[in-house]
C-alpha cells in the first residue's frame, strides 16, 4: 500500500505559524548570506537537520532556536553528502561521447536521490547510511509520490528565490532560507507517513537520532 500523500499547502504555511518566525527567518537568511564563505552553509544545513528531527517527533513542532556551534558541526557532514553526490554527476560529464547526457540524467535523478539519502542520514545519524543505495532506493520505491511532491516544492521555492534575486539580491537569501524550511517540512512529513507503511526491506525502519 502506498504511503498517504503529504499536504502540499502545509509546508508553505508552516513557517508563518511560529510566533518568532520573522526573527528566525532573518537570522537564517543572514547565515545563507554567509554561505559564500561556507560557515553559513554549515549552520543552515545543521539547523535543517534539527528541524527535520523535531518535526518527525512532533508534526506541530515550532521552529527550533539556532545553536550556532552545534548547528555548524551538524552541517559539515550534510554538506559533504551534497558535495559527493553532485561531484559524481560532474565526473560523469567527462565520460567520452555519452558523458554529458549521463551527467544530466544523474542530475535529474539526484533531485530525488539526495533528499532520500539525507533522510537516511538524518534518522540514523550515520554518514555511511546516505550511501547505502539499496536502502535509499527502497525508500524511494516506498514513497515515489511524496518524493515527487517534494521535488515540485523544491522547484517552486527555487523559482521564488530567483524572483527574489531579481527584486533584491540580499532578499533572495531570506527567501532561500524560507524555502529550505519548506522543503525540510515536506521531507519530514514524507518520512513520518512512510513509517505508517510496512518496511520494504529486511532492515527495520530507522528511529530518529536522539539529542
Amino acid at each position: 500500500m502506498a504511503a498517504r500523500t503529504i499536504d502540499f499547502e502545509r509546508p508553505f504555511t508552516y513557517v508563518f505559524k511560529d510566533p518568532g518566525w520573522v526573527q528566525k527567518v532573518l537570522l537564517g537568511g543572514l547565515f545563507h548570506l554567509l554561505s559564500v564563505v561556507l560557515v553559513g552553509a554549515f549552520i543552515s544545513l545543521g539547523y535543517q537537520k534539527k528541524l527535520f528531527l523535531a518535526l518527525v517527533d512532533d508534526e506541530n513542532a515550532p521552529l527550533p532556536e539556532f545553536e550556532v556551534s552545534k548547528d555548524l558541526a551538524e552541517g559539515v557532514p550534510i554538506l559533504g553528502i551534497h558535495v559527493l553526490y553532485w561531484l559524481a554527476c560532474v565526473l560523469m560529464a567527462f565520460i567520452p561521447c555519452l558523458g554529458t547526457c549521463i551527467s544530466m540524467l544523474m542530475g535529474l535523478a539526484a533531485m530525488v536521490l539526495v533528499p532520500a539519502s539525507l533522510t537516511r542520514y538524518f534518522v540514523t545519524n550515520r554518514f555511511s547510511a546516505a550511501f547505502e543505495l539499496d536502502q535509499v532506493f527502497a525508500y524511494i520505491k516506498q514513497n515515489p509520490t511524496n518524493l515527487a511532491l517534494y521535488v515540485a516544492m523544491a522547484l517552486i521555492v527555487g523559482l521564488l528565490s530567483s524572483v527574489g534575486t531579481l527584486a533584491c539580491i540580499v532578499g533572495a537569501f531570506f527567501v532561500s532560507f524560507w524555502g529550505a524550511l519548506v522543503t525540510t517540512r515536506a521531507l519530514a512529513e514524507t518520512y513520518r507517513l512512510s513509517m505508517e507503511q510496512p518496511p520494504q526491506s529486511s532492515e527495520p525502519p530507522a528511529e530518529p537520532a536522539s539529542y
